[in-house]
């Protein structure tokens, strides 16, 4: 029993933050697995596939790729704050010589781009359900993707 934990219960915060990171690193699994999984699929060559790359295919992968880069942010963050409650470590420790404000640095590393992750296979969604019910193809698809990508890769530098 310290002072960093005499405020919280020690089993209950700590189960919860356990918790987070397990969801952490299986949505990082989900993630590889979404992407290796399109990959085989796509080298098979076969007409299926070819039609079946639709923006909200596009949009699974760019946010496959975002979770895989932001996760491992949080869950170190996570064990650092594990370790600060029971090693008695300094990292978040202000009077050990840490950084009080380096949590939350971390935490919006992964916060701001998770923001994305929810919403791009959204719009990917959206414009293919439109070009499917208005049986038109949709005009600019490249600006479309890149600007899907773009979203994605500066979503990471406005935390």
């Amino acid at each position: 029993f310290s002072a960093r934990t005499r405020f919280t219960a020690i089993g209950k915060v700590d189960l919860g933050l356990m918790g987070v990171f397990l969801v952490l690193n299986s949505s990082i699994v989900s993630s590889a697995n979404f992407l290796v999984t399109y990959r085989y699929l796509s080298t098979l060559n076969n007409r299926k596939m070819r039609d079946a790359r639709s923006f909200f295919t596009e949009g699974v992968m760019v946010a496959s790729w975002m979770m895989i880069a932001a996760n491992p942010m949080l869950a170190i963050g996570i064990l650092m704050l594990l370790s600060d409650r029971h090693w008695q470590t300094s990292f978040f420790d202000y009077s050990g010589g840490g950084d009080t404000v380096l949590f939350q640095h971390m935490f919006w590393f992964f916060g701001h781009p998770e923001v994305y992750v929810i919403m791009i296979p959204t719009f990917g969604f959206n414009n293919t359900i439109l070009s499917f019910y208005l049986r038109k193809r949709v005009s600019a698809r490249a600006s479309l993707l890149y600007s899907m990508y773009t979203i994605a890769f500066l979503g990471f530098f406005v935390w």
